[in-house]
């Protein structure tokens, strides 16, 4: 018998064209076995040799000493999205603590760069835990990512997507990848 692929990918409605063509090929099926998990989580698992394959955030690949990129496709964005938000009830000045979310690497560095060099805000960074979307309040914002974002839309004073700011975009040159397929 042959062995099966353990293969990760991210859980998210972005990335249904990569889980849906994964699904629906009966031969790839056959010799797989495909799990989902946040993108954070992702990395851990291919990082720790559970999986063989994995799509996972491009900030996990800085600190692999091997990797391979399969394939020429990924997750990316080259306008905004609304998956990277960072929520506030108060003016972006008047933030003190930014709780980070636990589900994502890429998207805290991002917000840390963005933070210090194009907001000129200096924060306290607070990691978060599963519950802490409630803990958004006063002057504390909140980085989620994600299907999560898509309830959150109007229940904060600042809804700001990380993609469309100023600085991301001169980082990343237009084009912001956040997930590639990535062998270990």
């Amino acid at each position: 018998m042959k062995e099966m692929i353990n293969v990760v990918a991210i859980s998210y409605l972005n990335t249904l064209p990569f889980v849906f063509g994964i699904q629906n090929n009966k031969d790839l099926m056959s010799q797989i076995n495909l799990r989902l998990e946040y993108p954070s989580k992702c990395a851990d698992l291919i990082k720790s040799d559970e999986v063989d394959l994995g799509l996972i955030p491009i900030i996990e690949i800085i600190d692999m000493p091997y990797f391979e990129i399969i394939g020429e496709y990924c997750i990316g964005a080259e306008s905004k999205v609304k998956t990277v938000m960072l929520y506030s009830n108060c003016p972006l000045n008047e933030i003190s603590s930014v709780t980070l979310d636990y589900q994502s690497r890429t998207s805290v560095i991002l917000v840390k760069i963005l933070a210090k060099n194009f907001w000129e805000i200096d924060v306290e960074f607070i990691n978060a835990d599963e519950d802490y979307i409630d803990c958004i309040s006063n002057n504390n914002a909140g980085l989620v990512i994600g299907d999560r974002t898509f309830n959150l839309k109007d229940s904060f004073y600042i809804n700001m997507t990380l993609q469309k700011s100023g600085l991301s975009i001169q980082i990343f040159h237009l084009f912001l990848p956040v997930g590639l397929l990535i062998s270990h």
